[in-house]
């Protein structure tokens, strides 16, 4: 790209050993000639020294002409404070980096410093402004880690870059090394992320699993007006390694009237939250294609939304910690709003170990959806959840005081204990299974007033015996009800296999098979 700057202006000035702020008012003059502006011509040159001031001239002066600014190709600034902008009404940002990176050497201070803080200053009101960064990396190595403090005032947090605007883009922008923030947006209208990378971005103040304080890799908050936009691909976001005492607060979070989203191709790894919402009631969430890893919940839902929708979601669940007595795939907490739904598609979800959540009252679709368990289960308080198509794995799934509701789901043990648990309590707890392939699999009820199993297939192959007859439906002071169930077994000892427990109703007709193709009927209660 041709830099006008270097190329026109010294045709107006005859020396061309001064720079920018040499010559003063005059650049003015020629500014309409001029494409980009190079932090060079303001003695900023990677040069190992400090230019944070250097960087500030170069930003401001770009800002004041709407002129895009570029750093040098894969330079590396050193600044050591923090640098402020503020965007007054029609004013635009646009930085280029050239693969260059602004690297924090000073040892930070007490409370909140960014790196980089450019805001319009209104929350609520456009007003016609831009920023936007493209191929810069931001290195926070100057502020160190301080997961052994204990006081929140004596922390010294870095931020990347801190934004407010009615529009903001980033683009193939990197964070590294920040104990802090990555991106924190206080205010926009539309938002374009893309390409985003952050490594040892985070971290969490010394507290319970009530309340933190920050940590995020990115943060979008404050959406000024109705139908906000955010739009946020191909992003890779990794807290701290897990040797740390505490994870990162969230990979990223949407906060206080954001709208709609669209999230597609994102790894968050290393965060007590891998995908936080809150105080979003109109949210319209969509994301497609998600990674989660080394979260305590994958995906936290307070005070509201509209509709969340993950297609493809591959997250895997492990213990280890908690946020508000939750853990695992999904929470919610304080949910008021309504109409609402939640959806999850195409997803790959292994249970590492025992976790706990709870669905209050929501209504959760998992829609062709794995959930599979890899030694550890995921019990679910509340809600109201249907499983459609898709296939649960192992001892992978129990649901508390909620309703579980089935349509074509497959299931398949692999030990003798049972692959889906339902427990009636506090007047909740029920059971509707239609259809489906249960292979070697138990599904134990535990004082559930009403269970239907409807038009399935049972495969029994021996190899997890529950008892000396094989069980597919066990009880424990509940009521189940068989209807059109085929149940097939791989000896022809018709004695050893049975539906279910002695308490069971057949209200309809139900056959077993056996290896021999002899069929027997199971005889029929009409209730």
């Amino acid at each position: 790209m041709t830099n006008l700057f270097r190329d026109n202006i010294y045709n107006e000035f005859p020396d061309p050993n001064k720079k920018i702020d040499d010559l003063g008012l005059q650049v003015v003059d020629v500014a309409n000639k001029m494409e980009w502006v190079d932090v060079k011509d303001f003695g900023a040159v990677g040069d190992g020294t400090d230019e944070t001031n250097k960087l500030l001239n170069a930003f401001t002066y770009a800002l004041q002409n709407n002129i895009p600014v570029q750093l040098g190709v894969k330079k590396e600034y050193n600044v050591t404070s923090q640098i402020k902008l503020e965007l007054t009404t029609g004013k635009r940002l646009l930085i280029k980096g050239n693969s260059s990176t602004i690297k924090f050497t000073g040892s930070g201070v007490t409370g909140i410093q960014s790196m980089l803080e450019v805001t319009d200053n209104s929350t609520t009101n456009l007003t016609n402004t831009i920023v936007e960064v493209d191929d810069l990396t931001f290195d926070g190595v100057g502020v160190a880690e301080q997961w052994a403090v204990t006081v929140y005032a004596n922390l010294k947090q870095l931020w990347a870059l801190t934004l407010r605007a009615d529009t903001i883009r980033l683009n193939n922008v990197q964070f590294k090394n920040l104990y802090g923030y990555g991106i924190k947006v206080r205010g926009y209208q539309n938002i374009l992320i893309n390409g985003v990378k952050a490594e040892n971005v985070g971290g969490c103040w010394y507290t319970n699993d009530t309340y933190d304080a920050f940590g995020d890799a990115i943060y979008v908050g404050g959406g000024k007006q109705a139908t906000n936009e955010t739009t946020i691909n191909n992003v890779h976001v990794v807290g701290y390694p897990s040797d740390r005492v505490r994870k990162s607060r969230i990979g990223i979070a949407f906060e206080k009237d954001v709208e709609i989203v669209n999230v597609k191709n994102i790894y968050v790894e290393g965060y007590n939250r891998a995908i936080h919402i809150e105080n979003c009631p109109n949210i319209i969430f969509n994301g497609v294609s998600f990674q989660t890893r080394r979260s305590d919940v994958h995906a936290y839902v307070h005070t509201g939304y509209k509709t969340l929708a993950i297609d493809s979601w591959d997250a895997e669940c492990t213990s280890g910690g908690a946020y508000g007595g939750r853990s695992g795939l999904i929470a919610f907490d304080t949910i008021t709003d309504a109409p609402r739904s939640c959806k999850i598609k195409n997803g790959k979800i292994k249970i590492i170990n025992d976790v706990a959540t709870n669905f209050l009252s929501e209504k959760v679709v998992f829609e062709n959806t794995e959930i599979i368990s890899s030694g550890g289960r995921q019990q679910i308080s509340g809600g109201d959840i249907t499983l459609r198509g898709g296939k649960v794995e192992g001892k992978a799934l129990r649901v508390f005081a909620g309703l579980l509701e089935t349509h074509g789901c497959n299931t398949e043990g692999k030990d003798t204990n049972p692959v889906i648990e339902v427990e009636y309590s506090s007047s909740k707890g029920r059971l509707l299974w239609n259809g489906g392939i249960m292979k070697d699999s138990r599904i134990h009820l535990i004082n559930v007033p009403y269970a239907l199993f409807n038009n399935f297939t049972a495969i029994e192959t021996m190899n997890y015996q529950y008892s000396a007859t094989c069980v597919f439906v066990s009880d424990f002071g509940s009521k189940a009800f068989v209807k059109n169930g085929t149940l097939k077994t791989t000896t022809n000892d018709a004695a050893k296999f049975t539906f279910a427990d002695s308490r069971t109703v057949y209200t309809g007709d139900s056959y077993k098979v056996l290896i021999d193709n002899t069929v027997s009927k199971v005889a029929s209660n009409v209730v």
